[in-house]
């Protein structure tokens, strides 16, 4: 299997097994330690588009809040859009030893992915009237670390 995708016009692929080249080819034109930044960099990019979409989640809660939510600009459908495009990136990365073999980035991705999933329940909160689970995943939010 290989799977190829690009993050902030870094192409990547991911080869059978787990493991990643970089470079438009594949060729991983790269040292070991140029790799091991460059996945520190997309860690960190992946985080900020996370952040990125939490915050205007919070920042549509602030303004609206449950009751008239469905009027933010940008939408729950379209930030849920951006995450997850952020998770299809995720589950491609978590497949790689490169990133499951450091514990740093594994937290990365794991929040990143908690994230994901807060704004999913955030969605189905609000088409179902559900707003006890709207304010406990507002609330996790809120107090997810931003670094």
């Amino acid at each position: 299997m290989k799977a190829s995708f690009v993050v902030e016009a870094e192409p990547f692929t991911l080869q059978t097994g787990g493991s990643i080249s970089m470079g438009s080819d594949g060729s991983g034109q790269m040292d070991a330690h140029q790799l091991e930044e460059k996945m520190t960099q997309t860690a960190q990019k992946l985080w900020q588009k996370a952040i990125e979409q939490i915050n205007l989640v919070l920042e549509a809660h602030k303004y609206y809040g449950f009751t008239h939510f469905q009027y933010s600009d940008p939408s729950i459908e379209v930030i849920l859009g951006q995450m997850q495009m952020v998770e299809l990136v995720l589950s491609l990365l978590k497949q790689s030893e490169q990133f499951t073999n450091d514990p740093e980035r594994m937290i990365v991705l794991l929040n990143c992915e908690m994230s994901v999933t807060q704004i999913k329940v955030i969605n189905t909160a609000l088409k179902t009237g559900n707003e006890e689970a709207y304010r406990d995943c507002i609330q996790k939010l809120s107090t997810q670390r931003q670094y």
